[in-house]
């Protein structure tokens, strides 16, 4: 729908934009879904729709969504927040996080829906390169968040590729980030690490974990 800038620029324009929010509080799940996604799929990496996406309160739309019922919309909410997160003025991101979506976006790391945990981290691994950074240092501060995302690293699908890289993607900017705070609040990480690795029947993946248990251990 959106893949056409010039569309999605003047998404508002053309009078879509706010019965596309609308429809993202609609009682059908398959609905909210379908409107998360054109939002996201809208707000890419265009300051433009962003700006006119605040000045509509989507951001609101989005926070809500992320504590959705539904796994699907959960998921289709992660992908959209990290577009409006993605290289965003440290204005939008307050004003998402006074919402408690930077909070629920931590949460949903260790969501019990593999799609949805697997985008978040998605959006943790590349914090750093979209002027997210923050969103890790304050996972470091959020205990149940690390203790929920430790847990979930503890049962990482071996057999499943993308979990893993998931997984391993997101404790990398972990240790890249802050290392010994890392160890400060979850000093159990470096065992449960070893335990993934001893399930793991890739050699590649193996590797990568084994690497940061030695990097956490070091």
């Amino acid at each position: 729908m959106f893949e056409d800038l010039n569309y999605a620029i003047n998404i508002d324009k053309l009078g879509a934009l706010q019965p596309i929010l609308n429809c993202a509080a609609a009682d059908e799940p398959e609905v909210r879904a379908a409107a998360v996604w054109a939002l996201g799929s809208a707000l890419q990496d265009l300051k433009e729709v962003k700006d006119v996406f605040m000045q509509r309160d989507g951001h609101e739309v989005l926070a809500k969504c992320l504590l959705d019922l539904n796994a699907k919309v959960r998921a289709k909410a992660v992908m959209a927040s990290s577009a409006l997160l993605r290289n965003s003025s440290k204005e939008i991101r307050e004003r998402f996080a006074e919402l408690g979506g930077t909070i629920s976006l931590r949460r949903l790391l260790a969501d019990d829906n593999i799609l949805v945990r697997r985008r978040a981290r998605f959006f943790m691994q590349h914090a750093r390169a979209t002027g997210n950074e923050e969103f890790v240092r304050d996972l470091l501060d959020d205990r149940n968040a690390i203790a929920a995302f430790s847990e979930s690293i503890a049962a990482l699908d071996v057999d499943d590729v993308a979990d893993m890289e998931a997984g391993i993607g997101a404790l990398q900017v972990l240790v890249e980030i802050d290392k010994q705070g890392l160890l400060r609040v979850a000093p159990e990480l470096p065992g449960v690490i070893d335990q993934v690795v001893a399930r793991c029947g890739d050699p590649d993946l193996a590797e990568s974990l084994t690497s940061l248990a030695d990097s956490l251990g070091g």
